[in-house]
């Protein structure tokens, strides 16, 4: 048995059509690569797919509960989430800010005063022509 499958194969083992296996490709929702031409999917991405949709017919016929305690959970868990990227998000920036503070260099340095042609030629400034 390998350990992929065609568009044709889940569509198959998932009950449903070819077309809507191949919209979940494109829509980044079911991982897939293409071989020669065609879309192989690997058979745990599938059993994932496999496992929420019968999450989802189960929660529809339990009353929904299980599916709202379900995507609680999911929320909950990407709170976490976001929080976490949230926090290194604010340390890169903290750091980075460090790095610019400790490597600042003026963009423009100052140009030394410039005479006239008049100043230079009369000797202007107490400085020799």
């Amino acid at each position: 048995m390998t350990d992929t499958v065609s568009t044709a194969e889940a569509a198959a083992i998932l009950g449903c059509s070819d077309a809507l296996i191949r919209k979940r490709i494109a829509a980044k929702r079911l991982a897939a690569e293409k071989v020669a031409g065609a879309w192989r999917i690997q058979r745990t991405a599938l059993a994932e797919v496999e496992v929420l949709a019968n999450g989802a017919r189960n929660g529809a016929e339990n009353g929904s509960q299980g599916s709202v305690a379900e995507l609680r959970a999911r929320l909950d868990a990407s709170d976490v989430l976001i929080t976490e990227l949230r926090a290194r998000v604010e340390e890169q920036a903290t750091m980075l800010a460090m790095y610019a503070e400790l490597h600042a260099r003026p963009v423009v340095q100052a140009l030394p005063a410039r005479r006239s042609w008049l100043g230079r030629l009369l000797g202007a400034r107490g400085e020799s022509a």
